[in-house]
């Protein structure tokens, strides 16, 4: 059986990052993922990377993040983030990732929601495919493990401690034990339930198999510039760079830019119009720096940044809730003090803490970079201090899902004539339609319903490949099965927080209630929703109080 010191699920922007920072930390790294190598899922980060480059301290970008996540940030944990941005930044550069200029030379910064000073540095339009480029040249110079499509089956731990995990390899065509001291979550969160092309979560729906309840899954963060084809995302700094959203009527949306995207979405909805983005107000300098947003314009659609407008909709962009996890990034169990020991969660798979319930426009990278540093020396840390444990446990879970997946494999009973994407098909209109931005009790529960019905059809679904190679329609399955558990967790929670807050807007609960709601829920499939309490500072004091 192989053996790693720190093992992490999922090739993302934060999965990399974590693995660089164990392996500077001395630990031997592997990367596993369900999808191909070079395939980090960054075709809805929309933005750049937020840090107060131009400002005298960090707190203006704290407060501005805070604000935005409308109080239900983990302060502590934001402060901790946003002192560290200007760090990433210095070593991203120092790595090779080339950022906008301005005239002194310093990382131009754009102004973009969420934030009162312009704050988000790019590349462009392209700073997370770069991103992804920069980081995957670190890994292959450190030598690190790299594997796709591997297919994680479960998390194997004894005494919430975590052992390692049993994956599908699937260019092998084998089931394969790996054991190891920490596991990092790093491969996304759950937007697939909307959009069916996003993240299935498979990391967190194997979390909430080890009984993790899972953090503020009600919260989920919404864009207003996708194109109206709704699957194509434009770059949110379009607007900071002298693009303006007009409506139908061709008059100029006001945006403020302390106002995050869901506040914008809200908006939008609230006002019953069409809108498009007018982009013949950007200068030519400037539009060169989107030259690849021109292109995709030109190309799928037959439209010209610089001369129609554009149509546009709201869409999901991600969601926000997830994993808990503590300042470095470790899992918590239900409550602050108690820790899955060994595992830790990162990026969209991960509630951290810094977004509450709308995100800043960049924080989403740099709580995948910030987050995985962190966990990445953290976990690596841990691994020096203690030896591999479980190997008996490994094997038996080993033995268990192989048979599994044989059963799966080899059951041909008649009548079964459902597909796994028809039954997907179903889960995203039903999200789209009770878990939009806005929402009711009583579709939220009428949800709950309908999807517990689609659980129960999983058993009527048919493998039409009955291989072990690459077999996507058993992964398709067994990914679906998770996806719908973490639908109803979040359909949970949504019901249970009778308020609206930031990416959760209850028509019956219009108003935002600090008094009853000022803390975070913790949902699963099968429980009731539990609530954990806000972090404040060391000292417990606010560090940016409640506006009331």
């Amino acid at each position: 059986m192989e053996a790693w010191d720190v093992l992490v699920l999922g090739g993302t922007l934060e999965g990399m990052r974590s693995a660089i920072a164990a392996h500077d930390a001395g630990s031997n790294v592997a990367i596993i993922s369900s999808s191909g190598l070079g395939d980090s899922n960054i075709c809805h980060f929309n933005s750049g990377i937020a840090a107060p480059i131009n400002e005298d301290t960090t707190q203006g970008h704290r407060d501005d993040t805070i604000r935005s996540g409308k109080w239900l940030c983990d302060q502590d944990i934001v402060s901790i983030r946003v002192s560290s941005a200007l760090n990433h930044i210095s070593q991203l550069e120092t790595w090779g990732l080339n950022f906008r200029r301005d005239v002194e030379g310093l990382p131009f910064t754009e102004h973009s929601f969420g934030h009162k000073s312009a704050r988000i540095t790019t590349t462009g339009d392209t700073t997370a495919r770069q991103l992804q480029n920069t980081l995957e040249e670190q890994c292959i110079k450190r030598g690190i493990s790299r594997r796709g499509d591997y297919f994680v089956l479960c998390f194997v731990a004894t005494s919430n401690q975590i052992n390692g995990v049993v994956a599908l390899d699937m260019n092998e065509g084998k089931i394969v034990p790996i054991q190891c001291k920490t596991l990092i979550v790093a491969d996304g969160g759950f937007e697939s339930a909307w959009n069916i092309t996003g993240s299935f979560g498979r990391g967190m729906q194997l979390a909430m198999e080890q009984g993790i309840g899972l953090k503020n899954m009600e919260f989920q963060s919404w864009s207003p510039l996708y194109v109206s084809d709704n699957k194509t995302s434009l770059p949110l700094t379009l607007i900071g760079n002298g693009g303006n959203i007009v409506t139908s009527s061709g008059e100029n949306y006001d945006i403020d830019f302390s106002s995050t995207s869901n506040d914008i979405c809200i908006k939008m909805l609230e006002s019953g119009n069409n809108f498009g983005i007018n982009g013949k107000t950007i200068n030519e300098e400037t539009e060169t720096w989107f030259s690849s947003t021109k292109s995709l314009l030109s190309n799928r659609f037959g439209l010209s940044l610089s001369e129609d407008i554009i149509p546009i909709r709201m869409s999901l962009e991600s969601t926000i809730g997830g994993i808990p996890v503590d300042e470095n990034c470790r899992v918590i169990i239900n409550e602050w003090n108690r820790w899955f020991t060994g595992l830790y969660a990162v990026g969209d798979a991960a509630c951290s803490g810094i977004h509450g319930a709308s995100i800043a426009s960049g924080n989403r990278i740099l709580d995948s970079i910030s987050g995985g540093a962190l966990a990445g020396e953290h976990a690596s840390k841990w691994a020096t201090e203690t030896e591999f444990s479980g190997s008996n446990n490994v094997n038996d879970e080993f033995e268990k899902f192989s048979k599994f997946i044989d059963e799966q494999l080899l059951d041909e009973a008649e009548g079964k004539t459902l597909r796994s994407h028809a039954i997907h098909t179903q889960l995203a209109e039903i999200m789209e339609n009770s878990m939009g931005l806005s929402r009711d009790g009583g579709s939220l529960s009428t949800s709950i319903k309908s999807l517990n019905k689609l659980h129960q059809s999983l058993s009527d679904v048919r493998l039409d490949d009955t291989s072990m190679v690459m077999n996507q329609d058993l992964v398709n399955k067994l990914q679906l099965e998770g996806l719908l558990k973490l639908s109803i967790a979040a359909l949970k929670a949504a019901i249970s927080r009778e308020e609206s807050r930031g990416g959760h807007l209850r028509t019956d609960f219009p108003e935002m209630d600090n008094n009853k709601f000022l803390k975070h829920s913790m949902s699963n499939a099968e429980d009731d929703v539990k609530w954990l309490p806000i972090r404040k500072s060391q000292s417990g004091n606010w560090i940016l109080s409640p506006e009331l």
